[in-house]
This record gives C-alpha cells, structure tokens and sequence, in this order.
C-alpha cells in the first residue's frame, strides 16, 4: 500500500497557528516572570531593612502597615501579631461588617478593626489594654 507524502504534511496554515500559539505563550509566560521579578524588587526599595513588613507589604495597607508598628512599640505585643489579629478580625479594617468602622459587632459586643470586646468585664478587653492612640485625650477604638 502506496501512501501520498502530500497527505502526511500538515497544512501550512496549521504549522502558522502552532508557531503563532508557542509565540503568545511564550510572550505570556515571560511577562508572567517580568511582573513578579519588578513586584519583588519594588517591595525590597520600600522596606529593606525590614523583612517580616516586605513580606507584608502586598497583604496589609499602607496605612495599618504603618500603624501596627507604632503599636506595637507600646505595647508587649509584636506587631506582627498585631497584624495577624487586625487580618483575621476585620481584614485590617477594610471590612464593612457592623462593629468595625462604628457601632458593635452582631453580637453586641465588639469593635472597631480589632474587635476589642466593650462590654464584658469589669474591665473589659477595651477597658483594659485601650490607649490614646492619636494622643488627643480619648481613647478611641
């Protein structure tokens, strides 16, 4: 049995659109690197000598990434742990649940980005380890 060779090519056309394929791929995969490689960099300029806040830079915003520290300086509590707590009770503030901005949570207790409790006590969580953060003579959660 006698098999045409004409058959066995591939269209041109087919040949085109794997080159074609390979080429966005490729050009998608080096973007991909490129991408990282400038984020990665960018963070290190904005916090070399501090890599645990590096680290952090692209979860927490600006401002609390700012705030935790400052905290945590009088406070025995590390900061980190501190923006572990303000992660997972209020996504550092960016939550719009009741309780965080204003008011109490759902359950009538808690507030703002950390959730310090208000009402259980005497003292309360607030009561107890609240501070004047802005030095205005309140201490405002």
């Amino acid at each position: 049995m006698r098999v045409n060779a004409e058959r066995l090519k591939p269209p041109a056309t087919l040949a085109i659109g794997a080159i074609a394929a390979l080429a966005v791929i490729g050009m998608a995969a080096l973007s991909a690197v490129l991408g990282v490689i400038t984020a990665r960099d960018l963070f290190r300029r904005r916090h070399r000598g501090d890599p645990e806040r590096r680290c952090a830079a692209g979860a927490i915003p600006a401002r609390s990434l700012n705030l935790y520290p400052q905290a945590a300086r009088v406070s025995p509590v590390p900061w980190p742990v501190l923006a572990a707590i303000g992660s997972i009770e209020s996504d550092h503030g960016r939550s719009r649940a009741p309780g965080v901005r204003s008011g109490v949570n759902r359950h009538g207790c808690c507030a703002g980005p950390m959730q310090f409790n208000t009402r259980d006590g005497p003292p309360s969580t607030w009561e107890h380890y609240g501070v004047d953060g802005n030095d205005d003579g309140t201490t405002d959660i």
